[in-house]
């Protein structure tokens, strides 16, 4: 049975679904402390050529317990990602982050901002 959304609709599930496989990620993949290799999950914007993007990354700057997530939109075909980074905390506070009942409203904004942004270069 295929489930008919609107391109509201799909990005909404889609952005909600990212963050949960974030999460999962984090829990089995991140160390608590120290350096890893980045992570990250995306999807297509409906009715663009454009990515979404939700990355996390040790901290460069921060202790070893700190990470950075980072969201954006990455032209597909390309490597030209426009990014800005979320939170930079602890693999557990990153998670509460990502946990918050309305994170799909928040995400949602970057995403279609740095989609835009792409279409106008």
């Amino acid at each position: 049975m295929d489930i008919k959304r609107t391109p509201e609709e799909q990005i909404r599930f889609l952005a909600g679904r990212a963050a949960e496989v974030m999460i999962e990620r984090i829990q089995k993949e991140v160390p608590q402390s120290g350096s890893f290799g980045n992570l990250s999950v995306s999807f297509m914007i409906p009715e663009t050529t454009n990515r979404a993007v939700l990355l996390i990354e040790h901290s460069l700057t921060g202790t070893p317990e700190q990470r950075r997530l980072q969201i954006g939109a990455l032209r597909e075909g390309t490597d030209c990602l426009r990014s800005n980074y979320l939170i930079h905390d602890t693999n557990e506070n990153i998670i509460k982050f990502l946990e918050q009942d309305d994170i799909v409203e928040k995400l949602i904004p970057y995403y279609k901002m740095h989609a835009d942004k792409l279409n106008e270069e």
